[in-house]
């Protein structure tokens, strides 16, 4: 039996609005490639697509359909692109009304029953997929019944059947590395800024995250920390290099600093295997992990990008974050000592934001030294504490799913406009990027020709953006 996984067309500027979308990032789809190799390893032939970085239309989705002949269609989506999904899985049925197609992902993991309301969705997979998508692929093959296979909903006549959860994964190591064959000619590479060398390959080590934060969803991977071990995270580099010729590592895991004895597994085998690698990673801004900054400098990370969200402590608070804005500074100065970039992660229009408050973060990201930011708006997405309370602290467009791309006020808070949350969106990216200090750190940050295209690309396409005016914001 065939099978074809694939990220549904959406395009940039759908998925990252118009001030950005041209700018954005890409990274290869490793939810679908661990899934695809798990598949390959237990007997099914299991293709990739990536229609949204190939730039690929519906219609031309479809006609591949004919050459590849999959007789299951797996499609992953986030919220942001279910609409686009639901759209594909529509045609599909109506070319080939034969084939099984199976959706999956953070959207129906945390919207299961509402989603399954789509008829062209002939089953759902909720949470993790890999032993859940074997299960199924296998009944559907023999034929069989889907009443026992945990983490699916499904249609049984005309109701929507939602089975038992499936236990979250404990042993990570069962897995087999991400399929990346297929992707490796093809030009991902992380936001600009982010890395130094080309080819860069990013890497998952660990699921599920223990902290609280009101706008995460956990639908897919939980609460429940669990982690590859180091041997594996170092074979899975090594093997980077050595097949597919990575130059750089990103780190994709929420937070790569939250299991320090496992760290330091990793750092110490870099080490005895002797692997020189430039990498970056995710990291809590927790004085409590300042004394991992060495080891991981020496080990040959460069890079941090932290969780900063906002500069007022009752915003912190009311966010889960667990953090504080004097634990903040203390941490960006003992890395900016230790030599590392940092790029800031920041929200605005949080419950209980105010004009203020906002002017604070504006403020306090443009004093602490980091090298870059992403500041996005707060999103109450499905399966998370915000989307459930949201209404007791704002105002929240439900309906457009298209909208919750992280750039669209989809949540407003009270006493604030949309056009408030985004001019001041404008204003921090604005004064941000119009700093001499952050202006020569990038310019010695270009050390190759693709840099230097990179960046020529990226100034010429936000000019009109750093160009706009700005109503309220000084």
């Amino acid at each position: 039996m065939k099978l074809l996984l694939l990220n549904p067309p959406i395009t940039r500027l759908e998925r990252y609005g118009a001030d950005i979308g041209n700018i954005a990032g890409s990274q290869m789809p490793l939810g679908i490639s661990y899934l695809a190799a798990f598949l390959n390893k237990h007997g099914f032939t299991c293709d990739i697509l990536d229609a949204e970085h190939e730039n690929l239309s519906h219609q031309a989705v479809i006609s591949g359909l004919g050459e590849s002949a999959p007789d299951i269609i797996g499609i992953t989506s986030a919220t942001a692109a279910i609409q686009s999904a639901v759209k594909l899985a529509r045609n599909i049925k109506e070319a080939y009304p034969e084939k099984k197609i199976i959706i999956g992902g953070p959207h129906i993991s945390a919207l299961p029953a509402e989603t399954m309301k789509e008829k062209a969705f002939d089953v759902g997979v909720i949470g993790e997929g890999e032993l859940t998508f074997l299960e199924l692929a296998g009944a559907i093959a023999e034929g069989g019944g889907l009443d026992g296979i945990q983490g699916i909903v499904y249609k049984k006549g005309r109701d929507i059947r939602i089975n038992q959860p499936r236990p979250r994964m404990e042993n990570l190591d069962i897995l087999p590395p991400p399929v990346r064959h297929e992707f490796k000619k093809k030009s991902y590479s992380p936001p600009l800024g982010s890395y130094r060398r080309i080819p860069v390959y990013n890497i998952i080590t660990s699921r599920g995250c223990p902290y609280n934060c009101i706008f995460c969803d956990k639908s897919v991977f939980g609460s429940q920390y669990r982690a590859h071990s180091p041997e594996y995270v170092v074979s899975e580099i090594e093997e980077l290099i050595g097949r597919y010729g990575a130059r750089e590592i990103a780190v994709l895991d929420d937070d790569f600093t939250l299991d320090k004895n496992r760290l330091f597994g990793i750092l110490g085998l870099l080490k005895k295997r002797r692997i020189r690698v430039e990498w970056s990673c995710m990291a809590r801004p927790d004085p409590r992990n300042i004394d991992l900054l060495k080891y991981m400098r020496e080990a040959g990370c460069w890079h941090l990008s932290i969780g900063i969200e906002s500069a007022d402590s009752k915003i912190l608070d009311s966010l889960g974050k667990g953090t504080s804005r004097e634990g903040v500074m203390s941490f960006i100065k003992a890395a900016k000592k230790a030599g590392f970039k940092i790029k800031g992660f920041l929200v605005l229009g949080n419950p209980g934001e105010t004009k203020e408050s906002i002017e604070e973060t504006i403020s306090f990201v443009r004093t602490i030294g980091i090298d870059d930011i992403c500041a996005t708006l707060t999103t109450p997405f499905p399966g998370s504490r915000l989307y459930r309370e949201g209404k007791r602290y704002g105002n929240i467009a439900h309906e457009k799913w298209e909208k919750y791309t992280c750039w669209e006020a989809v949540f407003v808070p009270r006493g604030l406009s949309p056009d408030f949350i985004r001019e001041s969106q404008h204003s921090l990216y604005k004064k941000f990027y119009t700093n001499p200090r952050i202006i020569f750190g990038h310019v010695a940050n270009i050390k190759t020709l693709h840099s230097l295209k990179k960046y020529a690309y990226t100034l010429f396409k936000t000019i009109p953006f750093l160009r706009k005016t700005y109503v309220g914001i000084k």
